[in-house]
């Protein structure tokens, strides 16, 4: 399981532009200062984000940055797939000493591989509950929200 650097700063970007952008287009350098990130960098963020369609350009003088959608239409699966987080690497099996002919010699009666997979699926669901709006309230709110959504979680364990 991973969440790299780029989805990490990538989300608190687009907080960062839902959160400016009350005013119109909000320029990369805003961005970048607001989170304490080099010029280049926040570039390199937010191509995958314009790319899939959840960040748009607004080109001349008064141009920038603008979401593409509301922060309510645009749940954190979408961004975090948008940063290409796949949270179950699907080389994770291949990479581990243990192969044989390339292939992990535990393949064929792996009962890890399963677990590691259902735990992805779980967890894109949950993102599919949150939306980047959830994410421009308050702890409390937000605290609230995890509550609800784990309360039948918590009964199992």
């Amino acid at each position: 399981m991973r969440i790299t650097a780029t989805e990490e700063y990538g989300l608190r970007c687009l907080i960062t532009l839902a959160r400016l952008s009350g005013d119109g287009p909000v320029t990369i350098r805003q961005i970048a200062d607001t989170e304490q990130l080099s010029f280049e960098y926040v570039t390199k963020l937010l191509r995958p984000l314009k790319k899939s369609h959840l960040v748009k350009t607004i080109r001349g003088t008064k141009g920038g940055i603008l979401l593409d959608r509301k922060p309510e239409k645009i749940s954190l699966r979408e961004i975090l797939l948008a940063l290409d987080t796949d949270i179950f690497d699907k080389e994770y099996c291949y990479s581990h000493i243990g192969q044989q002919n390339g292939k992990c010699i535990n393949i064929a009666h792996c009962t890890v591989r399963p677990i590691w997979h259902m735990v992805s699926i779980q967890f894109m669901k949950i993102m599919s509950r949150f939306s980047l709006a959830d994410l421009l309230t308050d702890r409390k709110t937000i605290n609230a929200k995890l509550s609800e959504t784990f309360a039948g979680f918590n009964q199992h364990t």
